[in-house]
């Protein structure tokens, strides 16, 4: 089993992605910067797809920006 990284993993097709691999048993980690509310310009909840999410035990869930190229590489560093 291996760790995966899913990048915009509390949006629609990030959150089904981590889902996923999460039922399969793997380790995975969701990085989302939760602008999702923001980007469509409609009043959604931005936390939902998050929320849900929390019933997994082996998925991590991390609030943070891909543009930041440092905090990626920190938790990247055991992705495979």
């Amino acid at each position: 089993m291996g760790r995966i990284l899913v990048t915009g993993g509390a949006g629609f097709i990030g959150s089904n992605v981590a889902e996923y691999y999460a039922k399969k048993g793997e380790e995975v980690i969701a990085l989302d910067n939760l602008s999702r509310a923001e980007i469509l310009g409609k009043i959604v909840d931005p936390l939902y797809n998050w929320n849900y999410l929390k019933q997994y035990g082996n998925l991590k869930l991390v609030k943070g920006d891909i543009r930041s190229f440092e905090q990626v590489m920190g938790i990247a560093k055991n992705v495979t």
